[in-house]
């Protein structure tokens, strides 16, 4: 994160030796369910469909590389796995529960680099990839077997827009990506591209919840596939 900010602070003067550009890139995205099976049975989570807003900044570095800088906003529906506990004979007993709507809502900001070779076809290639730290929260629209676990100081549950139970984390996030560049004048292009980003999210406790069921939403990969159309215009 620390390095990510430090070259924030840095674009103006290496712009200076290179095209800088910005623009907007829309995305598709598609989670991938985790490869490890669930022992209790039940989905794996996964969200998605969503959609992604960008902001894109690249950086002409030397001829056939570019620094990669994107803020990112994400969306997307889905379900994921809360697990809770109960007395039964003096001992904890877990329960779970993944049949519930949940959302998935993200922020990140990533660098990286993209290194493509100059050519005379009518688009040109690259292949890329970036690091950074995304703020995940999934939230949850619990249902009759779940309401219990709300604490009700915390939740008006005779409001149907009450924010249900959340969890909210602050996560290392890698991506890479094959694109393809078009340019539509000197100063502008159309960038298509897929990309695989990958996040792991711990286990949380969910906030909003009543202390003694020990709530927590489980561990899971936010590892999404990308298909994201982007324009660029440089400044």
């Amino acid at each position: 994160m620390l390095t990510t900010l430090t070259l924030l602070f840095a674009l103006p003067s290496i712009a200076s030796e290179g095209t800088l550009s910005a623009g907007v890139t829309l995305a598709l995205s598609a989670d991938q369910s985790d490869a490890v099976p669930l022992p209790e049975g039940g989905e794996p989570t996964r969200f998605g469909p969503g959609l992604s807003l960008g902001i894109p900044l690249r950086l002409d570095l030397t001829e056939g590389v570019r620094l990669r800088l994107d803020g990112r906003f994400d969306l997307a529906a889905g379900s994921d796995r809360i697990t809770w506990g109960e007395p039964i004979n003096g001992e904890e007993v877990r329960f779970w529960d993944s049949d519930h709507p949940s959302y998935l809502v993200g922020g990140a900001l990533l660098v990286g680099v993209e290194a493509y070779v100059p050519s005379d076809l009518p688009f040109t290639p690259y292949l890329g990839g970036g690091v950074g730290m995304a703020w995940i929260g999934t939230y949850h629209s619990f249902h009759e077997s779940t309401a219990k676990l709300m604490d009700p100081e915390q939740n008006d549950l005779n409001d149907a827009n009450n924010i249900d139970p959340y969890t909210s984390q602050l996560r290392p996030l890698s991506e890479l990506v094959l694109g393809a560049r078009r340019p539509l004048s000197e100063a502008s292009a159309l960038n298509l591209e897929v990309g695989y980003a990958l996040a792991f999210l711990p286990a949380s406790d969910l906030h909003g919840t009543l202390a003694a069921y020990n709530a927590r939403r489980e561990a899971y990969s936010w590892n999404a596939i990308r298909l994201a159309l982007g324009f660029t215009v440089a400044l």
